[in-house]
């Protein structure tokens, strides 16, 4: 339950680094992380969300980031929409259901 799911797939995965967007409960999952041993997630400002959103998609329109045909990649990427993070034109993405 809960986040269970997520640190049981870091706890076996080969992971460098982990990024948490959304402030619905990233501190416990931090923290939670953090009583397992695991290496300390990065836990980023709106800004640097939204800077990082903005880098991704340009990545994405210059041919720059590709995958290798993962089926649960595709699913995820064609289940998104973009949405508006600020007021400032940021933005993010959203699961569609």
């Amino acid at each position: 339950m809960g986040n269970d799911w997520i640190l049981g797939f870091l706890a076996s995965a080969d992971w460098e680094t982990v990024a948490l967007d959304g402030d619905n409960g990233k501190e416990i999952l931090a923290q939670s992380m953090k009583d397992m041993g695991m290496k300390t997630p990065i836990l980023p400002t709106v800004k640097e969300v939204i800077l990082a959103n903005a880098a991704f998609e340009q990545g994405l329109q210059a041919g720059r980031v590709c995958h290798m045909g993962q089926p649960s990649l595709a699913q995820a990427v064609t289940n998104c929409e973009k949405r508006a993070v600020g007021s400032n034109g940021g933005f993010g993405y959203r699961s569609l259901r």
